[in-house]
């Protein structure tokens, strides 16, 4: 209508308008405007979007570094836990070692004792029984050599032959039972108990002195790794 009312008048305008008129340029403007609002707002959704991922980035090193901490904390528990189970470990093989040669010392030193206890106890009885058996005879002995005498010298000859016989016969038959004696307390099924009953009085002197010599080296070690006291940088 307002083209038709310009046209009466002797007007020409153009119904569609050119680019660069007033029209154009407000569009224009108006695009831009609306295109800068969205511009504005998809870089603050950028820039929000942006600062969550930073945010979810330290959080997620924050908790990599604390799993990374736990991690190590836990390995290195595991390693001093296992260092600790190795020096237990050859403690206890030690002392397992310590124990074996305590009882094979123990089983040495009781047979040696038995040995030697058999030994004195046949050496004693030998002596008692010769001392018991010879003394009578030898004072009949002494006896038939004494000045004095009446009997004939062939009889008293005889009769000295005789006990001197007599006297070797005894001292033979002594050894002889010494010797059964010894034979039958070296048998195992004695041996063996008696041996046993040595160690078991044995043990507790033994244990004991073996446990004085290791407080003594234990004394000894704490002595040499026992830190010394410094002032102002002098030793004292």
């Amino acid at each position: 209508m307002l083209f038709e009312i310009a046209k009466h008048h002797g007007l020409e305008l153009d119904e569609v308008p050119e680019y660069g008129g007033r029209a154009y340029l407000e569009k224009q403007d108006y695009i831009m405007a609306k295109q800068k609002e969205q511009l504005a707002q998809q870089e603050k959704a950028v820039q929000e979007q942006t600062a969550q991922l930073e945010n979810l980035k330290q959080e997620n090193e924050k908790a990599h570094h604390q799993q990374v901490r736990r991690t190590t904390y836990q390995s290195l528990a595991l390693l001093s836990n296992d260092k600790k189970i190795q020096k237990q470990e050859k403690q206890l093989s030690e002392l397992s070692q310590k124990i074996e040669d305590t009882e094979n010392l123990l089983d040495e030193i009781s047979a040696v004792a038995y040995d030697k206890a058999v030994a004195v106890v046949s050496e004693n009885a030998v002596n008692d029984a010769l001392k018991a058996s010879t003394e009578q005879v030898d004072i009949y002995l002494d006896w038939l050599k004494e000045p004095g005498r009446t009997a004939s010298k062939e009889t008293l000859d005889y009769t000295t032959y005789q006990i001197t016989t007599l006297r070797k016969n005894i001292i033979a038959a002594v050894n002889r039972i010494t010797a059964r004696l010894t034979t039958v307390l070296i048998k195992p099924e004695i041996k063996k108990p008696a041996i046993e009953q040595i160690k078991e009085n044995t043990r507790p002197s033994v244990l004991q002195k073996l446990h004085r010599r290791q407080e003594e080296i234990n004394q000894r070690e704490q002595t040499y790794t026992k830190p010394k006291k410094r002032s102002h940088g002098i030793e004292l």
